[in-house]
């Protein structure tokens, strides 16, 4: 009975190990060996490292020996991907050949790609698009030749986040669009979630905040691998941010941070989520919170960016202007390095060409003189043939020579004896005249010395005294020019101090006049038989003329804030139709009975925003609204906006009593009314141009226009 029960123990312990429990379950995302999973996930964990190439190379020879080619492939993918967080582009190139060479003749040539795609990666983050483009193009070449579904895929999405990364969101969206269709249609969906990812991103870069979330949380639901969604939350983080939600934007954080301690970010993406965390902080006014967070961003250019506008919030602007600083010096630091790179890489390009043709033009100058030595070789034997034969002639004629050269040169022999008897005479007697000849000149020699030496001395000492006297002259000129000038601006600056003082004591007492009298007559005991209706008007006075002063003031203040050029533009993006229908609104009350005050603007303008100082975009077109209602008494008055691509355009335009042609452009100094008895100080129109001078724009009135006035205020993009 016992030998039984053991024999049917056994048999199934046998059974259990055969049927129940294999020696290699698979029960990862990559279908891959348990123990080769694990150990692919720790090399992720020390990818910047450099022992996990070692750890890789275990994994790559360990998955040969099970006979598991897709855990070699990843293998040899981790050896790419150290290499590009250490951005050893050197080293990514063989590592990508390496992985080329091995995946090729597998089923798994999906990998090739995607660590091709890292060095795309590089290329683009780093602001290298040529090398980008060209590498794109041999990327693009080599799935079509291996017929690489996921290759073609990848090539769409890479050539999006080109045009993405270039800010050029629509051809993104359109390419993003044309890749999720082809991965449908060819069945391609493993990595679909990234290019849904990369739309909503596109969306969201494009201020779709309701699109960018649908298609992020695709990218959630479609995501293979728990590692692919880290990214996918802190972007639908952001989102929430955008939308204003910071609750619903922690959520989406804690589950970043959960799968972070998981799988680790590194580069661009660690960044990305450090700052969309600092982000949070910053919504919910945890300043103490958010600003540790700054020291780990690993891009000190971002950093000091993320600094600088942090201690701007928390109101430290010592601090905030310090990393202001570092910012600017980092930034133009990186521009000017990256810029230097390039220019170097382009100056060896063209180098390495150029000696490249002149190496093929000294070959083909070679070619030639060779062909024209083997020319010069026959012409050479065909010369010395002739020479052959005629050097026997001239033998003989050298010799006939020889007895003639013998006789001449008797005969010269007795000539030059008789010449040199005649020269020697003549010698003695040209020795005489010479130094006769020497002498007279020494002596002339030394009278002409003389004379040009006393010459020149006396020019030298003219010359000095005139120069002295020139420059004399231009010192005296000088002073008299600058005392002239000095006089003027004294005059100048005595008759615009009078001319402000009379017009502003003018202006003031006005106003000032009405107020204290009315508010006498309202204040006083005695009983002046006042009706509610006189005492209404009475208070409705002093108010306009309270008013009336207040703007005044304000006028004074802006125009020497302008003036002095201390005013600082505070830019901040601002949606057009609301600025414009507030400020309708805040100048209804002074258009006339018969006058109407409208609004004219583009059919669809909720995506309409324009950067811009708000305070002075609305005190232009308040200042322009205002003087339109006090010269309208019957029409219109029409405020109209439009944008031609590069240029914001304001336009108030009235049916009023309209601008003479002569005034079109006096109207805006100051002080100039073209009714003294209007009310107004004459300054509005003259801060209207110091604001549009301030933001790089201009204004001006169209003098085309004749049923009125009209005045066009340009406004320009600001970054």
């Amino acid at each position: 009975m016992n030998r039984e029960r053991e024999i049917l123990l056994l048999l199934v312990s046998l059974l259990i190990v055969v049927v129940g429990f294999p020696a290699h379950a698979q029960d990862n995302p990559f279908k891959i060996d348990n123990e080769l999973y694990d150990r692919y996930m720790n090399c992720q964990k020390v990818l910047k490292e450099k022992r996990v190439l070692a750890m890789a190379d275990t994994l790559f020879h360990l998955a040969a020996r099970k006979g598991d080619v897709k855990a070699q492939c990843l293998a040899l993918h981790v050896e790419c991907d150290h290499y590009y967080y250490i951005e050893n582009i050197p080293e990514l190139s063989v590592s990508i050949k390496r992985m080329r060479d091995f995946a090729v003749n597998t089923s798994y040539r999906q990998y090739i790609f995607s660590a091709w795609g890292r060095k795309l990666t590089y290329y683009l983050r780093n602001y290298q698009y040529d090398d980008a483009l060209l590498e794109l193009n041999a990327y693009q070449a080599e799935a079509i030749r291996l017929k690489s579904t996921y290759g073609i895929l990848s090539s769409y999405k890479q050539q999006a986040d080109i045009y993405a990364i270039r800010s050029n969101n629509k051809k993104a969206i359109e390419l993003y669009k044309k890749a999720i269709a082809y991965s449908l249609e060819s069945n391609e969906t493993r990595n679909v979630y990234e290019l849904y990812q990369g739309l909503g991103r596109g969306f969201r870069n494009n201020k779709q905040l309701d699109s960018a979330a649908i298609y992020f949380q695709k990218a959630l639901d479609t995501a293979p691998i728990e590692r692919g969604k880290t990214t996918i939350y802190i972007e639908l983080a952001a989102v929430e941010l955008n939308c204003g939600q910071p609750e619903k934007a922690w959520e989406y954080l804690q589950q970043a941070q959960r799968l972070q301690k998981k799988y680790p970010l590194y580069g661009v993406s660690y960044n990305n989520y450090l700052s969309i965390l600092i982000q949070y902080y910053i919504a919910r006014g945890e300043f103490n919170a958010a600003l540790p967070l700054t020291d780990s961003i690993t891009d000190v250019v971002k950093r000091a960016e993320r600094k600088r506008a942090l201690y701007k919030l928390m109101g430290n602007y010592e601090e905030a202007f310090n990393w202001s600083v570092s910012y600017f010096d980092l930034y133009y630091k990186y521009m000017n390095n990256e810029t230097s790179e390039r220019v170097a890489e382009l100056t060896s390009r063209f180098d390495n060409q150029r000696l490249e043709a002149e190496k093929n033009r000294l070959a083909l100058q070679n070619s030639q003189l060779k062909l024209q030595q083997v020319e010069s070789d026959k012409r050479l034997l065909e010369n010395k043939q002739q020479l052959l034969i005629s050097e026997k002639v001239r033998t003989q004629l050298d010799l006939d020579n020889q007895k003639l050269t013998m006789r001449q040169q008797q005969v010269e022999l007795e000539k030059s004896l008789k010449e040199t008897l005649y020269q020697k005479e003549v010698a003695k007697t040209m020795k005489l005249h010479s130094r006769q000849n020497f002498i007279l000149s020494v002596i002339l020699g030394v009278v002409l010395v003389l004379v040009i030496i006393f010459f020149l001395s006396y020019m030298m000492l003219r010359r000095r005294s005139m120069i002295r006297l020139e420059k004399e002259k231009k010192v005296a000129e000088s002073a008299r020019l600058q005392a002239e000038e000095a006089r003027r601006q004294a005059e100048n600056g005595n008759r615009l101090k009078s001319l402000f003082l009379q017009n502003m004591s003018h202006e003031i007492r006005t106003p000032l006049n009405a107020i204290v009298g009315f508010t006498g007559v309202l204040n006083s005991g005695e009983d002046v038989g006042l009706t509610d209706e006189e005492r209404k008007e009475m208070l409705g006075l002093i108010e306009t003329n309270t008013e009336l002063l207040t703007t005044l003031i304000n006028d004074i203040l802006d125009i020497s804030k302008l003036e002095s050029g201390t005013y600082t533009l505070s830019l901040s993006s601002v949606p057009i139709s609301d600025l414009c229908h507030a400020v309708l609104a805040s100048v209804a009350h002074r258009v006339q009975q018969d006058v109407e005050l409208r609004l004219d603007e583009p059919a669809n303008t909720s995506g309409l925003v324009i950067n811009t100082d708000p305070a002075r975009l609305q005190q232009v077109l308040t200042n322009l609204l205002t003087n339109a209602c006090k010269y309208t008494e019957k029409g219109s008055i029409i405020l109209s906006y439009h944008f031609d691509g590069t240029e914001w355009e304001f336009i108030v335009t009235d049916t009023g009593s309209g601008i003479p042609l002569e005034k079109a452009e006096t109207i805006f100094e100051r002080f100039e009314k073209l009714d003294s008895f209007k009310q107004g100080t004459g300054l509005g129109l003259n801060i209207c141009r110091r604001i549009a001078d301030l933001v790089g724009g201009r204004i001006y009135v169209d003098t085309s226009y004749t049923d009125g006035a009209r005045f066009v205020f340009v406004h320009p993009v600001l970054s």
